[in-house]
C-alpha cells in the first residue's frame, strides 16, 4: 500500500504470491478478502506496522466473519501508548484474541 514489500520478506515466502493492498483494511480489499477464504482456515494471525489499525482492523473484521482472529501484539508496531492501550481494549471488545508471537507460534 506505501510501497514495496519488503525484500527480506519475499525471500523468505518464496513461490508465495505478495497481494499488493490498496487499503488499509485488509478484509476491504477483495483480493484479500477471496485468497483467505479461499484457504478454507478458520483461525487468522495478525500482525501490523500499527497495532491499533493495521493489525486491528483486519482482526475486528475477521471476527465479524466468524473467523477466530489472533493479533501477535509485540510482532506490531504502534506509534503510542495511548495508541497501543487503546488498540488492544477495541479489539478485546470484539472478541480478537491476543498474544505474544512465540506463545501463537508454539500454539499453531
Amino acid at each position: 500500500m506505501w510501497g514495496p514489500t519488503f525484500p527480506e520478506l519475499v525471500e523468505a515466502l518464496p513461490g508465495v504470491k505478495i497481494i499488493d493492498r490498496s487499503t488499509v483494511n485488509a478484509f476491504d480489499d477483495p483480493t484479500v478478502a477471496k485468497a483467505i477464504e479461499r484457504t478454507e482456515r478458520k483461525k487468522l494471525i495478525f500482525a501490523g506496522l500499527s497495532l491499533e489499525v493495521c493489525a486491528a482492523f483486519p482482526a475486528i473484521s475477521a471476527v465479524g466473519k466468524g473467523y477466530e482472529a489472533y493479533v501477535a501484539v509485540d510482532a506490531s508496531g504502534t506509534f503510542s501508548e495511548t495508541k497501543r492501550q487503546t488498540g488492544l481494549l477495541r479489539m478485546l471488545q470484539a472478541g480478537v484474541i491476543v498474544s505474544d508471537y512465540a506463545s501463537l507460534m508454539i500454539e499453531i
